[in-house]
């Protein structure tokens, strides 16, 4: 059985680039407006902190509970992972689509989902010299 487990540095790369795109669209959403409001000036620490934080705790504790070594990526159950976060992100739109946060979950989503495809494909992969029926 193939492992699923994803590299610290893979899961480091896509956390910054999730990361960087919620505080991208943080300050956007603070400093495009023609009339910005200094309530929404206000709490831009307080986001990019919390993008942070929630970045650390999903790509350093969540994503590698999701892709664990020995999950087996025929299990049902390991897909309903990233399902689970994709999902949450995009529950996440309506009510915080401001904060970043479906941006950082969705993200989560995405690389468990990819990596559960790439274990499949290796998983599946016909074995030299038999040809397919």
């Amino acid at each position: 059985m193939k492992s699923i487990e994803l590299s610290s540095r893979r899961r480091g790369e896509v956390a910054l680039a999730a990361a960087a795109a919620a505080i991208a669209v943080i300050l956007y959403g603070a400093y495009g407006d023609p009339d910005p409001k200094s309530e929404q000036q206000a709490v831009v620490p307080f986001l990019i902190i919390g993008v942070a934080l929630t970045a650390m705790f999903v790509f350093g504790w969540m994503v590698p509970k999701a892709s664990a070594t020995g999950a087996d990526p025929t299990q049902a159950k390991t897909g309903r992972r990233a399902l689970a976060f994709s999902l949450v992100g995009l529950f996440l739109v309506p009510a915080a689509f401001w904060s970043g946060l479906p941006i950082v979950v969705g993200a989560a989503g995405v690389l468990v989902g990819l990596q559960i495809r790439q274990s499949e494909r290796v998983l599946y992969q016909q074995p030299p010299g038999v040809q397919p029926l």
